[in-house]
């Protein structure tokens, strides 16, 4: 399937001895809408500090993290959470209990469509396609046909192809309904990087502006604004969540990657398959 990715590869956030057995059960314990609204809460404040015009031209310097923090912030949060979902999945040993985690992760994607939280929508399918978790075949035949078929619309709608259009009909309903979202910022970071890389800023002769290019940058940087202005009031803060969601633990690829093999081997020899 094509899907979003973050800007940044996997860094080793952590390793498998900083994984807390006990939270395994926590993501089961906790209801799935909870932790979506704790999440786009905690996203949507990182995105209501970004300022457009000066940060998002920023995110490709050297020195972004120190001109464009609040787009650094936000990347870095995507790529954790997408390595905590691969995490979770890859920490839980007996392969019944793996597949609901896998559900659990969808229905939290699913959630997050129903806030429109499109960056968490994008979150969650990254991370259920990671290598480390797409390849575990036995795994993903014993997850219902129903959850497939939920993670694969989900899929089309952050894909890319089209020009983001599912994405941006979605976005666009909830701009337009005055209800709050959390875009994708991947979609906007491109979007400016083809103006910069087809565009000149000034033209010649005369080194004039190029008004046209400034045009289209001001579209998304107006859409930006509105998005940022219209927060979700009707949510609340969950103290037991935001607690679970600080404490989450992604470890590096190049663990998860051997993890990942010895859950294959052991899958197509039969020998994960019990109970949670």
């Amino acid at each position: 399937a094509s899907t979003p990715t973050s800007a940044a590869s996997a860094s080793s956030f952590g390793s498998s001895g900083d994984f807390d057995a006990s939270q395994r059960s926590a993501l089961r314990d906790f209801d799935v809408d909870e932790l979506a609204e704790q999440m786009t809460l905690d996203e949507f404040a990182v995105f209501a500090k970004i300022v457009p015009a000066f940060e998002y031209r920023a995110a490709f310097a050297d020195d972004k993290a120190a001109r464009a923090p609040n787009v650094t912030a936000l990347t870095e949060r995507f790529n954790r959470v997408s390595w905590w979902v691969a995490t979770e999945i890859i920490m839980t040993p007996m392969q019944k209990a793996r597949v609901d985690v896998i559900v659990r992760f969808i229905e939290l994607a699913a959630a997050f469509e129903r806030l429109c939280n499109l960056n968490g929508v994008c979150e969650i399918v990254a991370g259920l396609n990671l290598n480390v978790v797409a390849r575990l075949k036995q795994t993903w035949a014993a997850v219902p046909k129903k959850r497939v078929e939920q993670l694969y619309d989900l899929e089309q709608l952050v894909s890319p192809l089209g020009g983001y259009r599912r994405y941006r009909a979605a976005l666009k309903a909830n701009v337009d309904a005055g209800e709050p979202a959390v875009p994708f910022q991947g979609v906007y970071l491109q979007n400016i990087a083809a103006l910069d890389g087809s565009s000149p800023t000034y033209l010649e002769p005369g080194h004039r502006v190029n008004f046209n290019k400034m045009r289209l940058l001001g579209t998304i940087f107006l859409e930006v604004h509105a998005l940022q202005r219209v927060p979700y009031h009707a949510l609340r803060s969950n103290t037991l969540a935001a607690r679970f969601l600080t404490d989450i633990v992604a470890i590096g690829e190049a663990e998860l990657s051997t993890l990942s093999r010895k859950l294959e081997s052991l899958d197509g020899a039969g020998g994960s398959g019990g109970g949670g």
